[in-house]
């Protein structure tokens, strides 16, 4: 059978080199390069050139199972990763303000793995690397981290309680193309995880989605100020199109009330509330 395929991004490939093997195939793309956003760009800093990959190349064998089967057909080696960014370089000047090198110490380890008991824990926006499977061993994992009477301070991009259960196993625009893996959790499902394996309960909630939406706008706004440096980046039209549609996709949805940020406070059970209006949190 001869079987012509559209698009050489990881659909088509994976169905070329599959029917391949029985089929005459043909594989068409309009782009001089196959792979979509799979794509390694050159880019010179100070410089020095640099080989950057602007797709976004993380997966976990839980939810990517035919990925993970194609991988080890053919031979392709991968390594445990956190969906997260942080400084770990103890070397280098600029990884902690200065003076204060002696009061912070700087680790890379797996959220899971950390040891120790803490007085106070800071969690900005990694929740959404965690995904749902494992929102209950994160929970659990930082109450066991926090002294009987210590404080949570989490931010997260959260979704409204209504659509929570429809997104979580719903494939979008975001999931695909900027944070493969990524979910975000609900005020609900938050609550419900930290109270049901933990003492946590939430003391302080703070909504600042109406910010976001405004700093989105901003950053849009301020796009074609500097179209000359991202030019120079040889990115591609493509990726500078989904570049321009991302703030624009999460601003709507912002204003919409659709998803927002949050900022909570979580206590332990034995953290001393403060009484009065104006005590000190």
């Amino acid at each position: 059978m001869r079987i012509a395929i559209i698009g050489s991004g990881v659909s088509g490939l994976v169905c070329a080199h599959l029917l391949c093997r029985h089929h005459d195939v043909t594989l068409f793309e309009a782009e001089p390069r196959a792979g979509d956003v799979a794509h390694t760009v050159t880019a010179r800093i100070d410089g020095i050139k640099h080989a950057i990959d602007t797709g976004f190349i993380v997966y976990n064998e839980r939810n990517y199972l035919l990925l993970t089967r194609l991988f080890a057909e053919l031979s392709v080696m991968t390594r445990p990763s956190e969906t997260s960014f942080a400084m770990a370089d103890d070397d280098d000047a600029r990884a902690l303000p200065r003076g204060l090198d002696h009061l912070v110490e700087v680790r890379n380890p797996d959220h899971r793995d950390v040891t120790g008991t803490y007085d106070k824990l800071v969690s900005i926006e990694m929740i959404e690397a965690v995904g749902w499977r494992q929102l209950d061993t994160y929970f659990s994992t930082c109450a066991k981290l926090l002294r009987p009477e210590g404080l949570m301070a989490l931010q997260a991009v959260t979704i409204n309680d209504f659509s929570y259960e429809r997104a979580k196993n719903c494939d979008d625009f975001i999931k695909r193309m900027i944070f493969p893996s990524g979910f975000r959790p609900s005020l609900e499902v938050i609550v419900r995880s930290s109270s049901s394996v933990s003492d946590l309960r939430v003391v302080h909630l703070e909504d600042i989605g109406r910010h976001y939406a405004e700093t989105l706008s901003r950053g849009r706004a301020n796009l074609p100020a500097h179209a000359v440096d991202a030019e120079e980046l040889t990115l591609g039209e493509e990726f500078d199109r989904m570049w321009r549609m991302y703030p624009c996709y999460c601003e709507t949805a912002f204003l919409e009330r659709h998803i927002s940020d949050v900022q909570l406070v979580l206590a332990r059970g034995q953290w001393p509330a403060p009484l009065g209006p104006s005590a000190s949190r």
